[in-house]
């Protein structure tokens, strides 16, 4: 008999296996819709859940604060 623990473990595992990451990107000068268009381009084929977490990376000519709430929004239930 298995702990919660270990079936936890091993459903993660599992879990991870099943996932494949993605990259997206936006041109647009907007920050929110440069957020909203990247993480829509990078979660295409696969889109996130609670627990994932996504990364965004922003240029310097965005507004980043602009940018990181369009991205919560858009991310969303995932963590950014």
């Amino acid at each position: 008999m298995s702990s919660g623990i270990e079936e936890r473990a091993l459903n993660s595992e599992v879990d991870m296996q099943e996932r494949v990451p993605g990259v997206g990107y936006s041109k647009s000068s907007d920050p929110a819709v440069a957020a909203r268009e990247a993480i829509a381009s990078a979660t295409a084929r696969q889109p996130v859940r609670a627990g994932d977490l996504v990364i965004v990376l922003v240029t310097a000519d965005l507004d980043p604060d602009e940018f990181h709430a369009a991205a919560v929004q858009a991310a969303a239930p995932a963590a950014v």
